[in-house]
């Protein structure tokens, strides 16, 4: 997560995933990229915090990350997680937050049904080029941040 804030701050489209305890390890950084309303998409697999492994489905990953200040994204199929990544991107671009696009790990990760995907290019085309509205990492002109 470190390294999407710092591609983020930069300019740069930012996408991660992760799950369970990677987010438990994101947990100091998540309120960070909203602080900094930086626009970072997050595919979360939720599943069950392990002790020692569980993957069994679960929201207590997505729970964690409730008063973060994340807009976050329920699917309940993989046709909704494919679309919801794409709008997800869109906004928090438009809104400058970053968003979680969460899908419930075990039941639907392994699950076989036909989704309609769009090619790269349609892809592209629906989000347009970036046009970063805040960009905190500029050589020339250094800034404090978090002051």
């Amino acid at each position: 997560m470190s390294a999407c804030i710092g591609a983020s701050a930069a300019g740069a489209r930012a996408v991660t995933a992760s799950s369970s305890q990677g987010i438990m390890y994101m947990m100091e950084v998540l309120p960070v990229a909203s602080g900094m309303r930086l626009p970072i998409l997050m595919a979360v697999a939720n599943r069950a915090i392990s002790a020692p492994i569980n993957i069994h489905g679960d929201h207590s990953d997505a729970m964690m990350m409730r008063d973060t200040g994340w807009i976050q994204i329920f699917s309940e199929n993989a046709q909704e997680a494919y679309d919801n990544t794409i709008m997800g991107m869109k906004i928090a671009e438009e809104a400058l937050l970053p968003t979680a696009v969460n899908l419930m790990a075990l039941s639907l990760l392994i699950a076989w049904k036909m989704s309609a995907y769009l090619k790269i290019v349609k892809w592209k085309d629906l989000l347009g080029s970036l046009l970063p509205r805040t960009i905190f990492l500029i050589l020339k002109i250094p800034k404090p941040l978090g002051r």
